[in-house]
């Protein structure tokens, strides 16, 4: 596999050209969904870190402990299979609230659309943001659980442009105040007549 930005960029892509299709208007509400998931998920890891340090981590952590006679957090390293079962949930959960958002009723904001450039342009920016979110956030917990993938789908090789791109990941750099403000102005602009 080449290099993993790569991949992202190319996922980014294909939302870019989902916006195009489906409009902003209708985008916005993806990128609502998406971005109350992403608060969601940085709960559940703090969750998992509280584990990390012994204290109460939940129910996956009691199975894995009565299963293997020890809490896998409070081991130096966490074992591969640990980090994947990690990924798969954080990932697959992320993975599920996308696909929910685009399948279905969505929240779509109301207004007449703009027209011609601008409405291009407004498609192709908010299928960024939504393609920046998405790829960003997998990218994120992809790293987070360090990369716990089979050798044909990573090769644990870095290019120095991702290795630099890590810090600028969504989950990164958004606060919890900050996404919070976002899904509620985003709300706010759904819900105005």
């Amino acid at each position: 596999m080449g290099p993993i930005e790569i991949l992202w960029g190319t996922v980014m892509a294909f939302f870019v050209i989902i916006a195009i299709v489906r409009g902003y208007h209708k985008e916005l509400g993806v990128t609502t969904v998406i971005l109350a998931t992403m608060w969601a998920l940085k709960q559940a890891e703090r969750v998992v870190e509280a584990g990390s340090q012994g204290q109460k981590a939940g129910i996956y952590w009691k199975a894995y402990s009565e299963l293997h006679g020890q809490n896998p957090l409070k081991v130096a390293v966490l074992p591969i299979e640990s980090k994947m079962v990690l990924m798969t949930i954080f990932t697959g959960a992320f993975l599920l609230a996308v696909i929910a958002a685009y399948g279905g009723r969505t929240l779509t904001f109301s207004g007449t659309p703009a027209k011609g450039h601008t409405r291009f342009l407004l498609n192709v920016s908010v299928g960024a943001i939504n393609g920046y979110l998405v790829a960003g956030t997998l990218w994120y917990y992809t790293d987070h659980f360090g990369y716990p993938l089979p050798p044909w789908a990573f090769n644990n090789t870095l290019t120095d442009f991702a290795r630099g791109a890590i810090h600028y990941l969504p989950p990164a750099i958004m606060s919890d105040k900050l996404i919070i403000g976002l899904v509620v102005l985003l709300i706010l602009m759904q819900v105005r007549k």
